[in-house]
């Protein structure tokens, strides 16, 4: 009996410590708290090995780890080579924490369908919430104190991260979660939730100016509108956000036609970049994909050394990357910091992670082939969105999601699925 209750008792402080990471990695408040979160989760697991209770499911997946287990050791060798060791020591720091919240995610979502479930629902309280802190940020001009523009006027909003282009790229990547929900739901007035929700999240990102994320979208909602398509839902959806932008442009003038001027500013600055002498965001963008390249290059392929993109830049002249010194792409900061040894495991990685979401795609029928689409989307829609901020390496709550779609994806033995070639749904594997 004493057995079974500590059995009890240890799985529901597991559910709680496990709720309060993903809270704290989503809501980002201090990295501080992610990290006691993560130490926390991790001495739990130890401690359920230890009583015979742990589970190694999660951790015997080849091609997922000999990515990690290269990524974290050979960002540490590379300190030993690398020119600044404090930049160096920051970032190895930084993969520490992706690579464990992303084992961690996976130990508990792994070949468990009722608790990727659960996430997905949450990811609907997320989007939700994160589209609202962006709504008030836009009616009101004010920012939370973890923005970038808290002492600025501005209608730009960055939601509860430090840049536009986070909230951008966080939201866009799991937008295809909720485009899921939307496809799925058979209740209209859920079905139209779902869609102003995702219309609304649209306008915001044009609002943030986020073209990035746009590419990576556009095509998105037009897949899902043309083939998960509710005319009347999407007509209502529409007049609905028409009549409330009109209604608030009357209630908030001033508001509205500052928030058009810096619309306007930020699309046609795209047309006026190839008529001026200044140099563009797109010209940007390509300077520190050429850095990175030759960086990668003249290393020997072997990288400069964890964090040390940013360092190599700032040492020299960077005026033509218009003095910034991130790389804005987390694949070509790969390619700089840790060369082919890094850059090779993660596109292995990618590879499978794709070719397994595709075959449980087409050997699926019903919700589970709707979900396992957008799951797949979902990979493709972070190869483009990867490139907006300056970099992904202290935006954790993508490797959560990482977590999930790998957990999601190797649920499903893909060998007997192709010997079978019987189509499955998720009443054969709950």
């Amino acid at each position: 009996m004493r057995i079974k209750d500590s059995s009890a008792l240890l799985k529901n402080i597991s559910v709680i410590l496990y709720f309060v990471l993903i809270l704290v990695t989503f809501f980002p408040i201090k990295i501080q708290l992610v990290k006691i979160s993560i130490l926390l989760n991790v001495a739990l697991i130890a401690y359920q090995f230890m009583l015979s209770q742990g589970s190694l499911k999660s951790f015997k997946l080849f091609s997922v780890n000999q990515f990690f287990i290269i990524y974290v050791f050979y960002s540490m060798a590379s300190l030993f080579w690398a020119q600044s060791f404090d930049f160096g020591i920051k970032h190895v720091n930084m993969i520490l924490v992706h690579a464990s919240l992303f084992y961690l995610v996976m130990y508990n979502l792994h070949e468990d369908f009722s608790e990727q479930k659960k996430y997905t629902n949450l990811l609907v309280v997320v989007f939700i919430i994160y589209n609202l802190v962006c709504i008030w940020e836009m009616a009101s001009f004010s920012h939370l104190p973890t923005s970038r523009h808290f002492d600025s006027i501005l209608p730009n909003p960055t939601g509860l991260f430090y840049g536009e282009n986070i909230q951008a790229m966080v939201t866009s990547f799991i937008t295809p979660i909720i485009c899921y929900k939307y496809a799925v739901s058979k209740n209209n007035f859920f079905k139209l939730l779902f869609l102003i929700a995702l219309l609304v999240s649209f306008i915001i990102i044009i609002v943030q100016g986020a073209r990035i994320a746009l590419i990576a979208l556009v095509p998105l909602y037009a897949y899902t509108f043309i083939k998960y398509s509710n005319w009347r839902v999407i007509s209502i959806a529409i007049a609905i956000i028409i009549a409330l932008i009109y209604s608030l442009s009357l209630k908030y003038p001033k508001q509205f036609e500052l928030a058009e001027k810096y619309c306007v500013g930020l699309y046609t600055s795209v047309s006026s970049e190839t008529e001026t002498y200044n140099i563009g965001s797109t010209q940007i963008r390509i300077n520190m994909v050429k850095r990175a390249i030759n960086l990668c290059r003249d290393s020997h392929f072997i990288g400069v050394g964890a964090g040390n993109f940013d360092y190599h830049t700032k040492k020299g002249f960077f005026g033509d990357t218009d003095w910034i010194e991130n790389p804005h792409s987390y694949l070509f900061e790969l390619v700089a910091n840790f060369g082919l040894f890094v850059v090779i495991p993660f596109l292995i990685f990618i590879a499978v992670l794709i070719i397994r979401l595709f075959l449980i795609m087409i050997y699926s029928k019903g919700r589970l082939k709707v979900l396992s689409e957008f799951n797949l989307i979902s990979v493709f829609v972070f190869l483009v969105v990867s490139n907006l901020p300056s970099s992904m390496f202290n935006i954790f709550v993508m490797w959560i999601h990482i977590a999930y779609l790998t957990s999601f994806a190797f649920s499903f033995n893909v060998r007997n699925l192709l010997i079978s070639q019987q189509k499955i749904c998720f009443e054969d594997v709950n």
